[in-house]
């Protein structure tokens, strides 16, 4: 049988007869009613529950998960050879701190390797086209100056 709380009107856990939330006792019905009674749909002004006294339950903090495996960090590299959504995932997960801490690591360590790798490729590709400007320019034939 489903048991509300009268004050806030959470669904009470089976057996308990303190409200978890609001801490007000509950009352256990004596018969069973043709109809039974229902939490409200909505809370307005004057329904609104009562604060908790020692904070809602929701803020306890997260269990630790174990280390990132073998699965993990593969499917991040393969993620980030994926062009441009690859580039999203680094910047994203390189910026946030709601990711586990390894992958953390790996996306920014992965956006440097990216960055210093793209500068050498923008230097290489800019030396490349000053040579062979010049020589180009060398091999241009010039009748004058016969």
């Amino acid at each position: 049988m489903l048991i509300f709380c009268k004050e806030c009107g959470l669904l009470l856990p089976a057996g308990k007869t303190v409200c978890p939330r609001c801490g007000a006792p509950a009352s256990l019905p004596s018969a069973p009613s043709a109809t039974p009674a229902r939490p409200p749909l909505y809370e307005t002004a004057a329904s609104s529950p009562k604060a908790p006294v020692n904070g809602p339950r929701y803020d306890s903090p997260r269990p630790e998960k174990g280390p990132m495996g073998l699965s993990g960090y593969f499917g991040s590299l393969i993620l980030f050879a994926i062009p441009v959504v690859g580039l999203i995932f680094m910047l994203i997960w390189s910026i946030s701190e709601r990711v586990r801490p390894e992958r953390h690591r790996l996306a920014q360590a992965y956006l440097i390797r990216t960055v210093i790798f793209s500068a050498l490729l923008l230097v290489a590709a800019l030396v490349f086209s000053a040579v062979m400007s010049q020589i180009a320019y060398r091999m241009m034939y010039y009748p004058f100056y016969y």
